[in-house]
């Protein structure tokens, strides 16, 4: 390969494990929500996780034939696009104006409070996570319940 091919390749590498990466870390953090809304089984949450990463697979084959006919940048754009269009099909919406120690404004925009509570609550239940880790998870989401039920009572913790 070309030293050309390599600045190609390398970013587009990191943009494909960026935006992938974080789709399935969103996927984990709304299965507890998932499970429970839904009524489903963990069988069938392993199958849609199994379809994503198919469907993962599937579409980079298309995509590297795809991409010879369009600009390098173009694929790229178009697949954070699509990455960042599921995440804000799923996730509930929470935004709030925050306030730095310099009296500087700004809107932060993030996953609910809520939903990361009730995340960080059922990975403290994992049989399978180390001790420290669940006893972390856990303090997490106690902290996260207190500030909730303290500054934004507005939202509803349900257990």
């Amino acid at each position: 390969m070309k030293k050309l091919d390599y600045l190609l390749v390398a970013p587009g590498l990191c943009v494909v494990a960026t935006c992938y990466g974080l789709a399935r870390y969103a996927y984990g953090l709304f299965l507890p929500i998932f499970r429970q809304e839904l009524a489903i089984s963990e069988a069938w949450l392993a199958y849609i996780a199994a379809f994503s990463y198919a469907s993962y697979f599937l579409i980079t084959l298309f995509i590297s034939v795809f991409s010879s006919l369009i600009k390098p940048r173009t694929s790229l754009l178009w697949g954070g696009l699509c990455a960042v269009a599921g995440m804000l099909l799923i996730a509930p919406p929470f935004s709030s104006v925050i306030v730095s120690s310099a009296g500087y404004m700004a809107r932060m925009n993030t996953v609910s409070p809520v939903v990361f509570s009730r995340f960080k609550r059922w990975m403290s239940e994992q049989d399978d996570r180390e001790n420290l880790k669940r006893t972390r998870d856990k303090r997490q989401a106690e902290v996260v319940d207190l500030l909730v039920a303290e500054y934004l009572p507005h939202l509803q913790i349900e257990s």
